[in-house]
């Protein structure tokens, strides 16, 4: 099976990696154009809920990649380490996986060389534009004219800038969108006709009641 098209310049899924230095793990993570992902805090997480996580990741993605990201790996104790040498061995085609650290020498030899790290220049991918930046009728064009999957896809981009929205100016309003198109993305993945699911979308967009 062939890999999925690179999110970045530098990050393919089926591929697991380092991120060394003092990045903030929520920037990292805001960026990436995934409405999958799946967060590890390694400071309060133990063996039991990271054997849980790497069962997670084995599920299938909601649209085409998920991100599993762990924050400051180097908290991992050695068991939680070898726990996780398997998914960093055999990563799932569909999931990026960063370990993100500022202390790389406490991490197992066995783990660094299952991560291909990232350069130093590094940079997280631009902000998404959202979708419903364009008029109605674009977006209903936009997102009826790509496949369910796709649709998905942009429906995640949406999300995150509607989160980046909400952090700068909260409102119910804004709220409201993002519980929205949580709604419509759970529509699509469970099979609803798509471009009703999209039009009752739009529909409620400008702040009505959805029902």
């Amino acid at each position: 099976m062939p890999k999925q098209p690179p999110l970045s310049s530098s990050i393919r899924p089926g591929l697991a990696y380092l991120l060394n230095g003092d990045q903030s793990a929520d920037t990292v993570i805001a960026s990436f154009p995934l409405v999958d992902q799946l967060i590890f805090d390694s400071a309060e997480g133990d063996v039991a809920a990271l054997r849980t996580l790497i069962a997670q990741v084995q599920l299938k993605a909601v649209g085409s990649a998920r991100l599993v990201f762990i924050k400051d790996a180097h908290l991992l104790s050695e068991i939680m380490q070898n726990t996780l040498l398997k998914l960093l061995e055999e990563p799932p085609e569909t999931a990026v996986i960063i370990l993100r650290t500022n202390q790389v020498n406490k991490l197992l030899p066995t783990i660094m060389s299952r991560l291909a790290e990232l350069p130093n220049s590094y940079t997280p991918p631009t902000q998404i534009t959202g979708v419903f930046d364009q008029t109605d009728a674009d977006i209903f064009v936009e997102l009826t004219d790509c496949s369910k999957t796709e649709a998905v896809e942009r429906l995640g981009q949406q999300m995150i800038a509607t989160r980046e929205q909400l952090l700068a100016n909260p409102s119910q309003l804004i709220c409201r969108r993002l519980e929205l198109l949580d709604l419509a993305i759970k529509k699509l993945n469970q099979n609803a006709n798509h471009k009703l699911t999209i039009d009752w979308l739009l529909l409620h967009w400008s702040g009505n009641e959805a029902k």
